[in-house]
């Protein structure tokens, strides 16, 4: 199980605001991409998959907690996902999701 941390970035100043929670809901159900850009859509399995990680995002507070499968789903995705401007809190969120740890139970 992997722990990520659920972080705001830039509240005060709102320049680049990224919220953790809203990004990863964002990437989980976001319709997936071919090579060339364009929207493929999500079948039946990507659905549920999606899905399992919005409910753990329903269920997080400080640190989301994601089985192996749902972490590889979703980091798998955030890599691909077609962001609409460069953003050094992008690169941050990136290095938190590619840094989530293994979760203390």
């Amino acid at each position: 199980m992997k722990s990520i941390p659920m972080k705001i970035l830039d509240p005060e100043t709102k320049k680049d605001f990224l919220d953790y929670k809203e990004v990863i809901a964002t990437i989980a159900g976001s319709a997936n991409y071919d090579r060339n850009g364009q929207v493929r859509g999500i079948d039946i399995f990507e659905v549920r998959k999606g899905v399992r990680i919005l409910k753990a995002i329903e269920k997080a507070s400080d640190v989301l907690l994601l089985e192996d499968e749902d972490y590889k789903h979703l980091i798998n995705k955030a890599k691909s996902f077609p962001w609409a401007k460069s953003s050094e809190n992008i690169v941050l969120f990136m290095d938190d999701l590619e840094g989530a740890t293994e979760a203390t139970q």
